[in-house]
């Protein structure tokens, strides 16, 4: 019931924000914008975050694979990463809420050892964020590079030469097989804290497990994080045509401030960042002298895919849960 409230808070809260949003716009304009987004437009996006699946996807099988040494479908892969980003785009932690889903699925249907699939999971979303948190820097450092004075531009460099390093960091304690998220916890006495005591020991074992998955697969790593480059790119490509089909044709830099500062928002507590990520976009446009209203059009188009595959999502989901957790209570009824 807590968490109901909670969730049922944070979401209240993305809607003040949309509402915030709409008082700041000509909302008969956004409709007008809206009508007139061209179907084509609207086929093509849906074909890139198709795509854009399918390439994480292929993405986590190599992972999967290399570390588990069994074959797995790419098909249920591709289903699994829908399950796992309609769960997430509706819940608070919209960056890795439908993770334990993933976990759930890749050991009921293709026989992964718990840990195995835990620490799978784990490796493609440690990829996942990095990537995102890199392209959202850019976006900041691009910002400071073009619209920001002198002074405050060296600041901001600065910070993203810090957080790259420290990200660069990070992956080289992992290689190495420090165990940095263990010691940290343990310095930290998390562990002490009743509830979490148990989740010391699967920790270590999959720091362990990540560290000679990064240690004996090279070439491996170049292929992901060439498709890794290549989801962020189409990323780019989306928001560009949805712009251009809205009538504004944005140069790269431009496209990748409008791209990546509002995904920041997928940080906050709030399910799909709704609210604040389209406050982000009319802020960025509003801060370039452009139409608010079609910032809002553009985000509003995109909701409505994302929409699309949340449904799909979800009807995977709800279907082979169900499935699974019938198949369980009849094998605890025949003991």
């Amino acid at each position: 019931m807590k968490k109901a409230f909670v969730f049922l808070g944070f979401l209240l809260l993305g809607f003040l924000f949309f509402i915030l949003t709409l008082w700041s716009v000509d909302f008969n304009k956004t409709i007008s914008f809206l009508t007139e987004f061209p179907f084509w437009a609207y086929l093509l996006i849906i074909f890139i975050l198709a795509f854009n699946l399918l390439i994480v996807a292929i993405r986590w099988k190599i992972i999967v694979e290399k570390n588990s040494n069994k074959k797995v479908s790419l098909f249920n892969l591709f289903l699994f990463k829908l399950s796992g980003y309609s769960i997430s785009y509706v819940t608070p932690a919209a960056l890795v809420g439908g993770e334990p889903f993933r976990i759930y699925f890749l050991r009921e249907i293709e026989k992964i050892s718990l840990s195995k699939a835990t620490t799978s999971v784990v490796i493609d979303k440690i990829i996942d964020i990095s990537a995102f948190v890199i392209m959202i820097l850019f976006g900041f450092f691009w910002a400071a590079k073009s619209h920001i004075n002198f002074g405050f531009s060296i600041v901001l460099n600065v910070a993203f030469i810090f957080i790259v390093s420290s990200f660069f960091l990070f992956f080289i304690s992992i290689v190495r097989g420090d165990m940095l998220l263990t010691r940290l916890f343990r310095r930290l006495k998390i562990f002490k804290i009743k509830f979490l005591y148990r989740l010391e020991e699967p920790l270590e074992k999959v720091e362990k497990e990540m560290s000679i998955f990064f240690q004996n697969n090279t070439k491996k790593l170049i292929v992901i994080i060439i498709l890794s480059l290549a989801s962020l790119s189409l990323v780019l490509l989306e928001n560009f045509l949805v712009i251009y089909a809205l009538g504004i044709e944005m140069n790269f830099g431009e496209n990748l401030i409008f791209t990546a500062i509002p995904c920041l928002f997928y940080f906050v507590p709030i399910p799909g960042a709704f609210g604040t990520y389209e406050l982000a976009r009319n802020s960025i446009f509003y801060a370039f002298g452009l139409n608010v209203e079609i910032a809002l059009a553009s985000s509003i188009a995109t909701r409505f895919r994302d929409f699309l595959f949340i449904i799909f999502g979800f009807i995977y989901a709800s279907r082979h849960g169900v499935k699974m957790l019938h198949k369980e209570f009849k094998g605890q009824k025949k003991l």
